[in-house]
């Protein structure tokens, strides 16, 4: 597999698969720890970066058993996969920070964006490389693989070990990226709902009540604290005078406890007050124990219904 062979593929369509094979994997999330760590790794320190040198550079490398880089000749192949290294964060911090005006980085856009800068960046690498003769089209061949991979490291060459220890340092530092979880935002969502047609909206919220009916609405809470947490619900019933309440009735009272990234709808219905005017309905939702007198000053979270009570 020479010049004229397709040893010049054989790279890319390597590179090709193990990425396409590796997001498919991720994006299934049924695989343990370490296999993650495992696949996860080259993925995101070496698949984008070598399409991109590959990209760059399609000529063949210099048949040199070492990293160093010299302004003078083309890069060797380990200098290659080192700058690889280098540039697939730079190319991943681009991507996310093209996607974070859509609030998309996710596992899901991340490995659909980063599958789609390595293949397109490959294809381009492939259209490069046929456009060369083949005597200087970059090629592997068996030989020059059992050739590659007996590689030594000058003791004396300063500048080839610390790019090593540079590339060890990097990869030790992803893997950690990809094995350690990190904490993101701690926050809670909590928003109001109503049933219509067997769907849970957030529209049609009772506002005109008539005076000894129940009226139902739904409370959903999503937890996103990164850890368990446990809800109380302390639902009030207020009379106002303008925006001012000046007096306050608990209605009912309910708890929940919810998982990192868990959810609840919980329904909350109340036999409306023979009060005619405009009033207030406060959700007050407390992260731990409801206090004897809830409040909007001390609930960690509170939505409200504005309701117009008329006599039956």
């Amino acid at each position: 597999m020479k010049g004229t062979g397709y040893g010049w593929t054989v790279d890319l369509i390597a590179i090709g698969v193990l990425t396409v094979l590796t997001a498919v994997l991720l994006w299934s999330q049924m695989l343990p720890d370490y296999v993650v760590w495992v696949i996860g790794v080259p993925f995101i320190v070496l698949y984008p970066g070598y399409a991109l040198m590959a990209a760059i550079l399609p000529e063949k490398a210099p048949q040199l058993h070492t990293a160093e880089v010299n302004a003078e000749r083309s890069p060797t192949r380990l200098s290659r996969v080192a700058l690889a290294i280098v540039l697939s964060p730079v190319l991943l911090g681009t991507l996310a920070i093209l996607l974070s005006p859509w609030n998309a980085i996710e596992l899901g856009p991340l490995l659909v964006g980063t599958t789609s800068i390595t293949v397109g960046l490959l294809i381009i690498a492939g259209i490069r490389r046929l456009t060369l003769p083949p005597r200087i089209r970059e090629s592997i061949t068996v030989g020059e693989i059992k050739s590659w991979l007996d590689v030594t490291i000058p003791t004396n060459s300063r500048q080839n070990l610390s790019l090593m220890l540079a590339v060890i340092l990097l990869i030790g530092v992803s893997a950690a990226a990809v094995t350690v979880p990190t904490d993101g935002e701690a926050y809670t969502e909590a928003y109001l709902l109503s049933e219509t047609d067997d769907e849970l909206l957030a529209a049609n919220l009772p506002d005109e009540v008539t005076a000894g009916e129940t009226a139902t609405f739904h409370v959903g809470i999503e937890n996103h604290e990164n850890e368990q947490v446990t809800y109380e619900l302390g639902t009030v019933f207020q009379q106002l005078d303008g925006d001012e309440a000046t007096a306050q009735e608990t209605l009912n009272t309910s708890g929940v406890t919810l998982s990192d990234e868990e959810q609840a709808i919980e329904e909350q219905s109340f036999t409306v007050p023979d009060i005619e005017g405009e009033h207030r309905v406060q959700v007050l939702i407390y992260e731990g124990e409801l206090p004897d007198e809830p409040s909007a000053e001390s609930a960690e979270h509170v939505l409200q219904l504005q309701l117009t009570i008329s006599a039956d």
